[in-house]
This record gives structure tokens, sequence and C-alpha cells, in this order.
């Protein structure tokens, strides 16, 4: 089940943690572009959680970039959760909102150190782009665009 839910609930702050300690041990030392604390209280942000008997098991946000144009954000799932088509549900979530609120194309970023959230991108029809915004000139950023609808 795919649930949206406040970007500073319990879950969801539960989820980021353990996201956080996910990309730490990936790329010890590098910055993580995750959400300010201005995007989590805007109300255009938009955060879903995946649950899975009662339990929080994976989440993704989406933000808006430009009118028409959103960002996939915070993309995660727990360990015992991967390969069983929870992020792929989490990213039909996305995609749903996205063209509820007029979005047109959505955008996302990944690092080279996770091949299997590029691998999720690419088979979900995101297609690879250089790095924009604040992830141009980031050597570790993956970078991947698709046009809604």
């Amino acid at each position: 089940m795919i649930a949206r839910v406040a970007a500073d609930s319990n879950e969801a702050r539960a989820l980021i943690e353990a996201l956080d300690a996910d990309l730490q041990r990936r790329y010890p030392g590098v910055a993580i572009h995750g959400l300010r604390p201005d995007e989590v209280r805007d109300p255009r942000l938009a955060f879903f959680v995946a649950r899975a008997g009662g339990q929080a098991v994976g989440c993704a946000a989406l933000r808006e970039l430009e009118p028409d144009t959103g960002e996939v954000k915070r993309m995660f799932v727990l360990d015992g959760f991967r390969g069983r088509g929870v992020a792929r549900l989490l990213v039909a979530a996305l995609e749903h909102h996205a063209l509820a609120v007029g979005y047109h194309t959505l955008r996302v970023e990944t690092g080279e150190g996770q091949p299997e959230a590029m691998n999720l991108y690419q088979s979900a029809g995101y297609t690879p782009i250089p790095p924009f915004g604040q992830y141009a000139g980031n050597s570790h950023s993956r970078c991947f665009e698709k046009q809604l609808g």
C-alpha cells in the first residue's frame, strides 16, 4: 500500500534516516542531496510511504522544479523489501501524482554507486540526461528524465 504522508512524520523521518545511512555507506564523506527544511514544509512537496503488513518499508518524494517539472527525491526501500516491486509502486504513485498536479516532465538524480536505482529508472522509461541544477558538475551524479502523458 502506498500512502501520502507528511514529510516530517515519524515514518518519513525513520525511512529518511535509513536512506541517509545507506548513502553514507555508499558514498563516504560525500554530501547528501536531501530535502532542505523549507522544502519539507512546502505544501507542494508530496511525500509517499510504502507499507507492507503495516510497516513502513519505502518512501519517495516529489518536489517542484518548475511549474511543469517535478523532481523525484528520497526514493528508498529497506533492504529486506527490495526486489519485491515496492520501488516500482512508488514510481507509479509519483508519476500519477505528477500528472494530477500538472507536471509533464519528471527528473531524478541518483549516484553512480546505485546501479539498482539506475536500472529501475531506465526500465520505467527514464532516459539519461546531463546533471541538472545542483547536481551539475557532481562526478557521482547520474540524472534521468521522463516525459509524462
